[in-house]
C-alpha cells in the first residue's frame, strides 16, 4: 500500500496476535499498526510479546499465519517482573516480508495521529479496541479469517481513582467498565465479552479539527490497552507517549518526525527479534 496522510478506517490499523501453542495458533493479544516516514512499527503491550518470547508471534490473513519479524524496544522491566511495569509497551519495527503480509488486510496509521499531549480529564471519553480472546475457540480457528473487533467506550475515573489505583493521569488512561452495563452502537444495554484479549491494542480519543472551515472529531491514538481490573471495573492504558519514545529508541533518525511529550520520559530495553 502507498504510505498517505490521511487516517485509514480506525479497524484497519488494528491486528490479533497470535502464539504457537501446541501447534495451533492461540490468539493472545491485539497489536496497532503505524507508519513513520516508510518504516512500519507494530505497538502493543510488553506482556504479549514477552508471553510469545519463548515461541512464535503470528500474525494473519486470508492465507493463513506467519510469524511476526522485526526488532524492537519495550519499556523496562521493574525487579524483573512485568507484572510491576506499569508501562508495559513494545514496539516493533517490521521486516519488509511482514508488512507486506499484513497490509494485504491492515493499514497503517500515520504517526501524526497520535497525541502525545492528550491531557486527562475527569469524565473524558475514551475508546477502547481490540479482540477478547475469549471469543475464539481453536477448535474453529479453521473457520476463522478475522475474529471480531470490539470497541468499548467509557469515560475516565477521578484523580482521586487514579491516586488509589497507584498511577497518574499523566502517565494513564483509566476508565469505568463494567461488563454488564455497556452500550452497543444502538444505545441499548448490553452484556460485554470479558476484555481478555485486547491487551495491546489501541486506546483513541477525539480531536475537534477545522477541514475547510468545518468543524469535525477526528480520532487521535492516544494510548495502549494494558490491563483489567475486574474487581474494579476499570479498563487500563498505558499514555501512547511509552510507544512513541520506543519508535525514537529504535529509529533515532526518525526522531524529527515522531510526536513528543519531553516531560514525559519512558526508559525503553531491547527486544528480542
Amino acid at each position: 500500500m502507498e504510505c498517505e496522510n490521511r487516517i485509514p478506517p480506525i479497524a484497519q490499523c488494528i491486528c490479533p496476535l497470535w502464539d504457537l501453542q501446541r501447534g495451533k495458533p492461540e490468539l493472545i493479544g491485539t497489536g496497532t499498526l503505524v507508519i513513520v516516514e516508510q518504516t512500519r512499527f507494530l505497538i502493543t503491550a510488553a506482556h504479549i510479546t514477552d508471553f510469545a518470547a519463548n515461541g512464535t508471534l503470528l500474525v494473519g490473513n486470508q492465507k493463513g499465519f506467519r510469524k511476526l519479524r522485526g526488532h524492537g524496544k519495550a519499556t523496562r522491566l521493574v525487579q524483573g517482573s512485568r507484572r510491576d511495569d506499569r508501562n508495559d509497551t513494545s514496539v516493533i519495527a517490521l521486516t519488509d516480508d511482514t508488512v507486506s503480509f499484513m497490509e494485504e488486510v491492515h493499514a497503517p496509521l500515520p504517526i501524526q495521529y497520535a497525541d502525545a499531549n492528550n491531557s486527562d480529564l475527569s469524565g473524558r471519553p475514551y475508546e477502547f479496541f481490540g479482540y477478547p480472546w475469549r471469543k475464539v475457540h481453536s477448535e474453529k480457528l479453521g473457520g476463522i479469517l478475522e475474529p471480531r473487533l470490539y470497541n468499548f467506550r467509557s469515560v475516565s475515573i477521578s484523580k482521586t481513582d487514579y491516586t488509589f489505583l497507584g498511577i497518574t493521569p499523566q502517565t494513564h488512561i483509566a476508565v469505568k467498565f463494567d461488563l454488564k452495563q455497556v452500550t452497543d452502537e444502538n444505545g441499548r444495554i448490553v452484556a460485554a465479552p470479558n476484555p481478555q484479549g485486547m491487551s495491546g491494542g489501541p486506546v483513541w480519543s477525539f480531536a475537534q479539527t477545522d477541514l475547510g472551515g468545518h468543524q469535525m472529531w477526528t480520532p487521535r491514538l492516544v494510548g495502549v490497552a494494558i490491563e483489567f481490573i475486574s474487581n474494579k471495573q476499570t479498563l487500563i492504558g498505558v499514555r501512547i507517549n511509552a510507544a512513541l519514545e520506543c519508535i525514537r529508541r529504535i529509529s533515532p533518525s526518525l526522531s524529527a518526525y515522531i510526536p513528543t511529550n519531553p516531560s514525559l520520559a519512558i526508559i525503553s530495553r531491547d527486544n528480542h527479534e
